[in-house]
């Protein structure tokens, strides 16, 4: 196998999109950009039922909008659907997304993608695929999807699944909430700031041992619950995910004033496109792993701080779904929370990361 493999058919493309969103997309519009520079480019799914009415004119225009600033040469637009691409709704999503992105001088494909198989829709002679389409089990078998499968890529077999956060059991919940109670007794013993150093530290302990592997204790899910539930730790521990942060979170748990800055200035490091900071995928894997685990020992209240963090994670890595579905999940519960406003506002206005803006989405060309 080429170590380097390109995309160099479409169905090397629509082999690793379901990589890339991290599902199988049921029921979409996928759109595909590739870049002037042969690289892949955005990737957008949308269900088809936020492209009834007036919503698919704004999909269609915000999407060609991102496509042209990242440097789009060409568009595919895929349906995965069962409903037959004659249906007169699909063709007038189709010419509606085709009249925008011409607009925009970039020129479209339109695929389809079903049980049947996947097809190209508008073949210059009409026959150069089968009525039914080529079999979807060949999408299986290119060396671009091998290459990423290899590389630890993977894809759910839905979008809830792919979304879940399983629950833990009563007896690792009643774990959690021992050490939860404890913490919190603890907090009354304890000066302020010294809690809080006590809180971070058991963050930092947390990733160590996840970082080598080592089973963590419901009890500690218990502390970080009510470690992460106090605002100036819960933003210490957003700080120490950025690369070389570590420091100054430990500073923000010693100095208050710095801990009243807005959520705001602590994102800028990697909002702006200048700074562009990647997220070091190792670590957010490590600290969406204790996150998603105090999330499933936690009810209600205990769950909104690192569903947050969560969607500042998704966000950060360009997984606009799970950073939605987190906010949606944070805000049911709590509407107020400062980040978790700022994150929505920022998802609503399409603002991505710094890094992803500079830079192509990774991709083997």
């Amino acid at each position: 196998m080429n170590a380097n493999p390109s995309i160099q058919t479409p169905r090397d493309l629509l082999s690793v999109i379901p990589l890339a969103i991290g599902y199988q997309p049921e029921e979409s519009l996928a759109v595909v950009s590739i870049r002037n520079n042969a690289t892949l480019g955005l990737i957008v799914r949308v269900s088809l039922a936020d492209l009834a009415g007036s919503g698919a004119s704004k999909y269609a225009q915000l999407i060609t909008q991102h496509a042209l600033s990242d440097d789009a040469g060409q568009v595919f637009l895929i349906w995965y659907t069962e409903i037959p691409y004659e249906n007169d709704h699909l063709v007038k999503l189709t010419q509606l997304f085709q009249a925008e992105l011409l607009a925009g001088q970039l020129e479209s494909q339109v695929w389809q993608v079903n049980e049947a198989g996947f097809r190209h829709l508008e073949c210059e002679y009409g026959d150069c695929c089968p009525e039914s389409g080529f079999s979807t089990q060949s999408l299986q078998d290119t060396a671009i999807r091998a290459e990423l499968v290899y590389r630890g890529y993977s894809a759910a077999a839905s979008r809830d699944s792919y979304l879940a956060i399983p629950s833990a059991t009563d007896i690792a919940k009643r774990l959690a909430d021992q050490g939860a109670n404890s913490f919190q007794a603890k907090r009354a013993q304890l000066t302020g700031q010294s809690w809080r150093q006590q809180a971070f530290n058991a963050w930092l302990a947390c990733c160590e041992q996840a970082r080598r592997n080592r089973v963590i204790a419901p009890e500690q899910f218990g502390v970080l619950r009510v470690a992460l539930a106090d605002a100036m730790v819960r933003d210490a521990v957003l700080v120490a995910c950025i690369p070389d942060g570590l420091q100054v979170a430990s500073e923000m748990i010693n100095d208050q004033r710095r801990v009243a800055r807005e959520a705001r200035d602590l994102l800028e490091p990697i909002v702006r496109s200048d700074a562009a900071q990647a997220p070091c995928p190792d670590f957010n894997r490590i600290a969406a792993r204790i996150l998603n685990a105090v999330v499933a020992h936690s009810d209600d209240t205990g769950r909104v701080a690192p569903l947050t963090l969560l969607a500042f994670l998704s966000w950060w890595q360009g997984d606009g779904t799970r950073a939605n579905q987190r906010l949606a999940e944070a805000s049911a519960i709590s509407p107020h929370d400062r980040l978790a406003k700022l994150l929505a506002h920022a998802q609503q206005q399409a603002i991505r990361p710094g890094w992803l803006r500079e830079k192509a989405l990774e991709t083997v060309h």
